[in-house]
């Protein structure tokens, strides 16, 4: 927070942008069943990381396939179902 308030000129918000093709994903990260669900429950977990940074930085936010592909090209040639910013 320090660098964002009093150097501002060497730094920038830049989006990242998550994709999910899937709404489950099989078999589950380290084998552990709730993380199949992780494409569903990642802009609840996005939000809880916006709450842990104090609210300090732009806020998550879901987007649909077709403006993510607009603003992000490169995702483009993948079949997305959406996208987590």
């Amino acid at each position: 927070r320090y660098m964002t308030e009093k150097q501002r000129h060497l730094t920038n918000w830049v989006p990242i942008a998550v994709p999910f093709s899937s709404w489950h994903v099989s078999p589950p990260p380290f084998n552990h069943r709730l993380f199949g669900f992780f494409p569903v429950l990642a802009p609840l977990v996005f939000k809880i990381y916006d709450g842990m940074s104090g609210f300090s930085c732009p806020s998550s936010y879901v987007m649909g396939k077709e403006k993510a592909r607009r603003l992000f090209p490169q995702l483009s040639g993948r079949m997305i179902k959406y996208c987590a910013v």
